[in-house]
């Protein structure tokens, strides 16, 4: 047993001790005594107060702590310092790199990992004749790289072809650099591994990983409309085989570690407290296979389907069991499947990096290479991926609560909730608070919705109420009641009557201004709009909508609320419909006047679709219901008098019964999968509201430039519409800047992410010509007044 003397007790440091290979931390030398043989590769953490007995707990020792510090790295002689990354000496010549960005809890692929690699790289060179090998591990026990980070593409999002392809080389570089070592290297991979993690990953010569759910192998960059830039679309085709690159690379998913293995992306799994001895072990073996795998990697890739591939791709190169037409008929088979299992993954970036792979695998590793750069930077300058870059970007703020503020201090509490009214809206969001921690209790007027309710909800974590006053001890209520201002002025005066004063009260409305609302309450700052969207399940955002005197632990407890069913949260100002459904609204209401002057149904909504919505309008209306929409409609448009006026197109199907999806019939006959069959009911019910224009004749065979056409000039003018408010709402203030209009378009509106959000678009297209070509005279004068003196909208 040895000591290796750590900074002295005094300054609060540790001590290192050795025995027989194992390892321990120690807090002081008083518990050297009670140091015991553990499990290679498992600590204890021994705490120790002075006078009282040593606390020891078991902790994961991070692998380049796990054997003793021979000697440490010499530092660069131009002083440059290191921050995220450690490197040591281990015995027997073995050197540990260890990832470890002290300032975040993820290493991600960003500038200063990439310099320091580059870095570590001359050292490693420098060295090479002492080095027997090298262990590549983090320090952060769910993250080994998770990919590029944010603001690094932020950097990069307005590059030029050459400056992209530059890009990529500055990765090849360094990771080849890696792959060239003179000496065998190992990457130990614990928690995410994506992106440019994986490809630096899969340039060393054998990667074990550990065998957890939290170990998450991917290369995901088709879904922000990219591709690999640093090499993958080279050496998974080669380590692995043709058909594992195309649908792991064109299809975008992450898998798990056991399915890393099994496509040969991995070599080994183990157990966490085994994973640096595993590395070890490996090293101390014969060797001739690192050449033959490092020779495979040069040559074109050898196996065509992942069935055909030997479980260890040791053996040097050979000739491909494949030619060039199998390849082709492959890529032909994988796009399909691709888009077939993902409809929404926009094609551009499947489709090129697919064929890129087809037109590469043949080709010598630097060849290949190449292709790749020149690939990325076609799909990265083009205005697909430039939108689905913005997209993400706008993605990664919305994760970050705009709004919001700080964590209030004392905390609040958040344990008992009470939902107010069981329609579909409050039915759905207690069914989403089933998969949440806390007390609900429930209540509705309605005593057969209460019965119906207790039926249905799970009894030890749910309790249905019979009177408003069972909820006074509630630390937050959301009221979810008729959208009618009188009622919800009654239901929120009882409630603050009854509950405590620290009891935070929300309205799940957006219709109705939340101002309005606040009228009601002598305690106005301890009430907020939280708004959901119909349907919960699919949307991912929720509306924080507040008034002059809410206060910020209000929004704060509205936002945990937010968060717990798994909602990214964006703080808006009070306006009516708010942001999102009044977006809709106009959206809504434009479908229809194009249904007064004679275009039909399926056309309105086919020109929809091929925008990029994943629903056309009159499906949308079926959806959130027609009654639904109606009330929603009426209540906005009373405070925006004639901005967001419709044909009565929803009075007659509602009389009629037709009243939505869930109801089998809207504007729609629905069967019993789903599926929307037109129906001739509805036509002769609408007829009477239908002017047919000159421009809108009966739908009739067309070539398909004319439907594209018409399909534009529709969708153009629904676009038209919403563009008005958009800029009502920016002009007013109710958010604060284009990008989270963009952000609610996308994350509650089902806008298409190639598209990169409404003012994105409309910036890009831009609005003066898009103003001269709308086919509506009078829209396009409203929408150059509402845009007057403004060339883009975002900044």
């Amino acid at each position: 047993m040895r000591c290796d003397n750590y900074p002295s007790e005094a300054s609060g440091g540790h001590y290192r001790v050795v025995a027989d290979g194992s390892f321990a931390s120690v807090k002081c030398a008083p518990a050297l005594a009670e140091f015991v043989p553990k499990v290679a590769g498992i600590g204890y953490s021994y705490r120790f107060n002075g006078t009282g007995p040593l606390r020891v707990s078991p902790t994961t020792v991070p692998v380049s702590e796990t054997s003793s510090v021979m000697s440490p790295f010499q530092p660069p002689s131009d002083g440059f310092e290191f921050h995220v990354t450690r490197m040591e000496w281990l015995e027997g010549g073995v050197v540990s790199l260890v990832l470890d960005d002290p300032s975040s809890s993820a290493n991600v692929m960003n500038e200063s990992l990439q310099t320091e690699l580059e870095r570590r790289l001359e050292q490693l060179r420098s060295v090479a004749k002492s080095c027997s090998g090298l262990l590549v591990s983090t320090a952060k026990p769910k993250i080994f790289i998770a990919g590029a980070d944010i603001k690094y593409i932020a950097k990069t999002a307005d590059f030029t072809r050459d400056q992209v392809i530059e890009f990529c080389q500055r990765g090849l570089r360094l990771y080849q650099g890696y792959a060239e070592l003179p000496f065998p290297t190992i990457g130990l991979i614990q928690g995410a591994c994506l992106g440019g993690g994986l490809e630096f990953a899969l340039a060393l010569d054998w990667r074990i990983a550990v065998d957890a759910p939290g170990t998450i192998l991917g290369l995901p960059e088709v879904h922000l409309g990219l591709i690999p830039g640093w090499a993958a679309t080279v050496r998974v085709p080669r380590l692995c085989s043709v058909e594992t690159a195309m649908r792991r690379i064109g299809g975008g998913t992450n898998f798990s570690a056991v399915e890393a293995l099994r496509i040969g992306l991995v070599d080994q799994l183990v157990s966490a407290d085994q994973l640096y001895h595993a590395g070890v072990a490996k090293l101390a073996l014969e060797r001739s296979w690192i050449h033959a795998r490092r020779d495979a990697m040069q040559g074109p890739a050898r196996w065509l389907r992942e069935v055909d591939r030997p479980q260890l791709p040791e053996v040097s190169q050979e000739v491909p069991a494949f030619t060039t037409d199998d390849v082709a008929i492959l890529a032909e088979e994988v796009l399909a499947e691709v888009q077939s299992n993902d409809p929404y993954l926009h094609p551009l970036a499947p489709r090129l990096v697919i064929d890129l792979i087809r037109r590469s695998v043949c080709e010598e590793f630097y060849d290949a290479c190449a292709l790749e750069s020149q690939t990325m930077a076609e799909v990265y300058t083009s205005p697909t991926g430039q939108a689905l870059v913005h997209a993400f970007l706008l993605n990664d703020r919305a994760k970050k609560s705009p709004g919001v503020g700080a964590v209030p201090n004392p905390l609040p509490k958040m344990e008992k909730i009470g939902i107010v009214g069981l329609g579909v809206m409050g039915r759905s969001i207690a069914r989403m608070f089933a998969n949440t921690k806390g007390q609900f209790l429930l209540y509705d007027r309605d005593p057969a919705v209460r019965q119906e309710v207790a039926w249905t909800v799970p009894a030890e974590q749910f309790e249905v109420v019979e009177s408003l006053a069972e909820l006074r001890d509630c630390d937050v209520v959301l009221e979810n009641v008729f959208e009618q201002k009188e009622v919800k002025h009654l239901v929120l005066r009882e409630l603050e009557g009854i509950v405590r004063p620290a009891t935070r009260l929300l309205s799940n409305t957006s219709v109705i201004p939340i101002t309005e609302l606040a009228t009601a309450l002598t305690s106005p700052e301890r009430f907020c709009g939280l708004h959901f969207f119909n349907p919960i399940d699919q949307t991912k955002l929720a509306e924080i909508a507040i008034h002059s005197a809410t206060d910020s632990t209000t929004v704060w407890i509205a936002a945990q609320l937010g968060k717990q069913l798994k909602k990214m949260v964006l703080v808006v100002g009070d306006g009516p419909g708010l942001v999102v459904n009044r977006l809709l609204m106009a959206l809504l209401n434009e479908a229809q006047r194009l249904l007064a002057e004679g275009y039909s149904i399926q056309e309105i909504d086919r020109a929809g679709r091929a925008f990029g919505w994943r629903l056309g309008p009159f499906e949308i209306l079926d959806v959130i219901g027609l009654r639904t929409a109606l009330d929603a409609g009426g209540q906005i448009s009373r405070h925006l008098a004639s901005a967001l006026s419709a044909p009565p197109f929803l009075v007659p199907l509602i009389k009629a019964g037709r009243l939505g999806r869930h109801h089998g019939a809207g504007f729609y006959r629905y069967s019993t999968d789903g599926t929307a069959e037109p129906d001739d009911q509805v036509d002769r019910l609408i007829a009477a509201y239908i002017r047919p224009t000159k421009e809108a004749r009966p739908e009739q065979r067309r070539s398909a430039a004319d439907q594209a056409a018409l399909d534009e000039s529709l969708a153009h003018r629904m676009l038209a519409s919403m563009l008005i408010q958009a800029a009502a709402i920016l002009q007013h203030g109710q958010v604060r800047d284009a990008a989270e209009i963009d952000m609610c378009c996308m994350l509650a509106l089902g806008f298409p992410p190639y598209r990169g959000g409404l003012l994105y678009w409309i910036d890009h297209y831009p609005i003066g010509r898009f103003i001269e070509q709308l086919s509506d005279g009078q829209l396009a004068i409203q929408l150059a007044e509402a845009t007057a003196n403004r060339q883009r909208f975002n900044r």
